[in-house]
């Protein structure tokens, strides 16, 4: 138990909680920006973080509640903000070579996965889930069931925007300004935007 703490310059990452029943791997060859933390708390087991050589974690906080669920940053990302996973055998994955200015993942009953060379910006939210269940009053059916969300390779998505639970956003898409997404897309490199959101172009490419 307590905290492990690994110092650079004025640069610092701190793990906390039960580091004996859970896993941190990469610590060694990654960047640091600001204070990082990475956190198991209450009886949290069997969690792993993988760190990727090279990936650059800037005022990142992973905070785990549950058991053998995986935080993976592949090589040469760059990822601030804050992601948090809830429950049992789940995965937020973001790919080599993705960059966010500030993301805030929530992982809880189905997956994140983040493809490689994306871009995000500020003021983003990922959510699998809504959190709280509604119910249809006349057959007791869930009505908002959670839902792996699925972010291509090569996916720039602007500032202020919400991936909501089903979210699938295919490769070279650009996903605009205070978009609402919530539902599949499956054509590659299109403009999507609004709220809810839609395509408004397609056949696009874009360059960092």
């Amino acid at each position: 138990m307590g905290v492990l703490e690994q110092v650079r310059g004025l640069n610092r990452v701190w793990v906390r909680g039960n580091r004996a029943a859970n896993t941190v791997n990469g610590l060694d060859h990654v960047r640091l920006s600001g204070l990082n933390r990475i956190e198991f708390d209450g009886t949290s087991i069997d969690n792993v973080v993988e760190l990727g050589e090279g990936a650059w974690l800037q005022s990142l906080r992973i905070r785990f509640f549950g058991r053998r669920s995986k935080v993976i940053l592949a090589p040469n990302c760059r990822w601030k903000g804050y992601i948090l996973v809830y429950g049992n055998g789940r995965t937020v994955r973001i790919g080599e070579r993705s960059t966010c200015i500030e993301t805030y993942i929530v992982c809880r009953d189905r997956n994140v996965t983040i493809g490689s060379d994306c871009m995000f910006s500020r003021g983003i939210e990922i959510r699998s889930t809504d959190v709280h269940p509604i119910y249809d009053r006349a057959t007791n059916e869930r009505i908002n069931p959670a839902a792996d969300v699925v972010v291509g390779d090569h996916v720039w998505v602007a500032a202020n925007t919400t991936l909501s639970k089903g979210s699938v956003i295919p490769d070279g898409c650009v996903v605009g300004a205070m978009s609402f997404v919530n539902r599949a897309f499956d054509a590659p490199n299109c403009v999507i935007a609004g709220s809810p959101a839609r395509v408004v172009r397609d056949n696009i490419r874009w360059e960092r």
